[in-house]
């Protein structure tokens, strides 16, 4: 719980200054194990080389694919951006062809969804 209440108060703090953003990389069924897996390593040994940047990790299942996303501090700095976005091919073994999507807008979206969530779990 400690580290969830710690991930959660990171992203909050992210979407008030509305400057991070996300890589998302959408994966056929069966693959998302080993790429999460692979991602979490990645950040536990600090793989990504950019400090403080990385703020958090989501692997979502869906009915037709499965998406993995990465957050980041702050949008605005290619230089950051596209160590992330290389750092990623690399350690999650990505083919060239491999589509990686960024965004820059996504957290403004997801702080509507926890405000309205915090909101929520308040009046129970």
């Amino acid at each position: 719980m400690l580290l969830v209440t710690f991930m959660l108060q990171r992203i909050f703090d992210l979407l008030v200054k509305e400057k991070g953003g996300k890589w998302i990389l959408r994966l056929k069924k069966g693959f998302s194990s080993r790429i999460w897996e692979n991602l979490v390593l990645a950040m536990i040994g600090e793989q990504f080389l950019v400090g403080e940047e990385i703020c958090g990790a989501v692997c979502s299942t869906r009915n037709q694919e499965d998406i993995a996303s990465l957050w980041n501090r702050t949008a605005d700095n290619l230089a950051t951006t596209n160590r992330i976005r290389d750092t990623l091919r690399r350690v999650l073994n990505l083919p060239p062809n491999a589509i990686l999507e960024c965004h820059d807008d996504c957290l403004k979206h997801v702080f509507v969804f926890v405000v309205a969530s915090l909101l929520k779990a308040g009046e129970s």
